[in-house]
């Protein structure tokens, strides 16, 4: 098993998401892990789903830490699936749905440049 857990579940870390530049969304893929499972082709890999997308704020984070729908924008309400306060963690999950969320359909950002947060996707 991987350091990071195992893309095809339980659970899958996807490290620390580091936003470089606040405005600027990045991919969930920016902690280092793949957003593919071994599923698939090499030419067309199978997209990581999931049932939640855990959410962990640093502490020293200054402002809100958000989960974005891909293409979104924290400006922009309807693009916002969490927004996460300095040291609190969040859920992004819907009772009763199995591994309905695919990573790659969700980007983070940030109300400051360099804040961070650890996420982790529960697969099941």
């Amino acid at each position: 098993m991987a350091i990071n857990g195992s893309n095809t579940g339980p659970l899958y870390g996807l490290g620390l998401i580091v936003v470089a530049a606040a405005g600027t969304p990045v991919l969930l893929s920016a902690g280092g892990a793949s957003l593919t499972n071994g599923f698939g082709t090499a030419a067309s890999p199978s997209p990581i789903v999931c049932s939640q997308i855990r959410v962990k704020a640093l502490s020293s984070n200054a402002g809100l830490f958000y989960l974005l729908f891909k293409g979104g924008n924290k400006a922009v309400p309807l693009t916002v699936a969490l927004a996460v306060e300095p040291g609190r963690t969040e859920t992004l999950w819907v009772p009763g749905l199995s591994n309905n969320f695919e990573l790659q359909a969700y980007t983070a950002d940030a109300d400051t440049s360099g804040n961070s947060a650890f996420i982790v996707a529960v697969i099941v």
